[in-house]
């Protein structure tokens, strides 16, 4: 019997081990949104990503009104960019971060945070001009789709809805998806968020408060009309902390109000 005792502790201490690692091991994404589709990601506290930095309010002398607030401090450690339409690249604004710039095609791990892109269309499906990131750490998957704007307005096309439920992954935790362009594709976009089906979902890049509630709305229509599950988050703030133990089944749908970023004291 003292045998089996002795041979028993060790075994039981690995457990114990393992389970207490994997209960510390954080599983917590923070988001701040900052406008447009400029999105500061805090990642278990570990890493940081500033996606899509743009210009402060880039085509508004056009009547596009949808401004970008300042990311503060303190920075990021990764600055990420689909592209260098102003509105989601501005040098001067990131010069003064001394991060890692994600810019292009890439498969790589920084610390913890594994991030891997997938080409993506703005203007038309025939021609790759953008990046999609998605980033990894632990079990938890944040996937910003950038400007693929092209990709969801032609998701009708049969053809182009296989190439696109094959490029990108299904099932992330967070989407992080543009819903108008110069043109508007509400339908679509709706379409292109149930064909991946997301955890949670913010969404970015539209020019007016009034196309984003239309957008919540038939959002909320078509998910209850198909009886999925649907929760609508409407927030005054820019903030949201996502633990993925805390979500049920069904889409979370994310309403955040854009502001800067306070620097921390």
């Amino acid at each position: 019997m003292g045998n089996l005792k002795r041979s028993f502790y060790p075994t039981f201490l690995l457990i114990l081990i393992l389970f207490t690692s994997y209960s510390c091991q954080k599983n917590e994404i923070k988001l701040h949104y900052l406008g447009h589709s400029a999105v500061f990601i805090d990642f278990n506290n570990e890493v940081t990503v500033l996606s899509d930095y743009g210009k402060e309010n880039a085509y508004i002398e056009w009547g596009w009104d949808s401004p970008i607030y300042d990311a503060g401090d303190p920075g990021p450690d990764i600055i990420s960019y689909s592209h260098h339409h102003d509105d989601h690249f501005d040098e001067k604004r990131a010069e003064k971060y001394k991060a890692i710039r994600i810019d292009g095609s890439v498969d790589t791990l920084i610390g913890k945070l594994s991030i891997t892109s997938f080409e993506s269309s703005e203007k038309d499906i025939s021609l790759y001009d953008n990046y999609s990131y998605l980033f990894s750490i632990n079990d938890i998957k944040v996937l910003h789709l950038g400007d693929c704007q092209a990709d969801i307005m032609m998701i009708n096309d049969p053809a182009h809805a296989w190439n696109l439920e094959h490029r990108y992954p299904k099932n992330c935790d967070i989407l992080i998806m543009p819903i108008e362009s110069t043109r508007k594709f509400i339908l679509q976009a709706v379409k292109m968020v149930q064909l991946l089906e997301p955890r949670v979902l913010l969404p970015t890049h539209y020019w007016s408060e009034a196309y984003k509630q239309d957008f919540m709305s038939e959002m909320q229509r078509s998910y209850n009309k198909n009886g999925k599950n649907i929760q609508i988050i409407s927030k005054e703030d820019p903030t949201f902390t996502y633990r993925k133990n805390d979500r049920s089944h069904g889409l979370l749908l994310l309403e955040l109000k854009p502001a800067a970023r306070k620097k921390d004291k």
